[in-house]
């Protein structure tokens, strides 16, 4: 049987969780979201980040939200049709490959030159794509960089940052030769090459973690400056119990 004396939020494993109440904070909570935005320029390196002008991303999929905001091919094929091409063609040669692979049938929804569309590259086949690749890995990391949903994202208007949460796992790892770090490296790539509006900035990534690990900032550090930025609020108090109750030790 389980403890039935402990109350859920004490044993809370759920990363999401967490980054959820980390978010709400930094919206609702203007000090707390100055002191973090700092100690973010600080550890990344940048002077970039602007706490007074950004939006937050959650769980952001933004390769995939682009591609399918080229339109619907259901109703506008020729149009639709033709930037997805461009933009696959634009993708491949920026990992060396030129756009004869297109060719391949992997690509398409169906083997009918007549009545066929492009994949999303999330829907690329892996197994496919093993055997065209030129080394090991080098389209598969396309369709992963398309799947990924790095946890949070803040984006401002000279610069764009990935935030992934740790809990009780390290960097996300996989027997195919997925790692994380180098998908979320990827996307940035891509989203500065592929989309115009974040063509520009500047892109940088950090940790959220247990404990302070290099350049990354951990949840004691988080606790420690929500405690300074003191709001009388159902909300505050609560995000302050569940992450004592978790992270509060060094």
């Amino acid at each position: 049987m389980f403890n039935s004396d402990l109350s859920l939020y004490k044993i809370n494993r759920e990363e999401r969780h967490f980054g959820f109440l980390f978010i709400s904070e930094l919206l609702n909570n203007d000090l707390f979201r100055n002191k973090i935005f700092s100690l973010l320029k600080e550890r990344c390196g940048t002077k970039l980040l602007d706490s007074s002008n950004f939006d937050l991303y959650a769980e952001v999929s933004s390769l995939r939200d682009y591609w399918y905001n080229l339109g619907d091919p259901q109703l506008e094929y020729s149009k639709v049709h033709d930037q997805r091409l461009q933009l696959l063609i634009q993708l491949l040669y920026h990992i060396g490959y030129d756009k004869t692979y297109l060719e391949n049938d992997l690509f398409w929804t169906t083997s009918n030159k007549n009545n066929r569309k492009l994949w999303s590259p999330s829907q690329w086949s892996i197994e496919k794509l093993k055997n065209i690749e030129k080394e090991k890995n080098d389209l598969v990391k396309i369709r992963w960089a398309f799947r990924a949903k790095p946890d949070l994202m803040i984006d401002c208007p000279e610069c764009f940052m990935f935030i992934e949460f740790k809990v009780v796992s390290s960097e996300g790892k996989n027997y195919f030769g997925y790692k994380q770090n180098d998908i979320q490296d990827l996307i940035g790539d891509l989203m500065k090459k592929l989309i115009p509006v974040f063509k520009n900035k500047q892109f940088t990534r950090i940790s959220l973690e247990l404990i302070k690990n290099g350049n990354n900032i951990s949840w004691s550090e988080v606790i420690d400056i929500l405690k300074e930025c003191h709001r009388d609020t159902i909300g505050y108090y609560m995000t302050l119990r569940h992450f004592e109750e978790n992270f509060n030790f060094r």
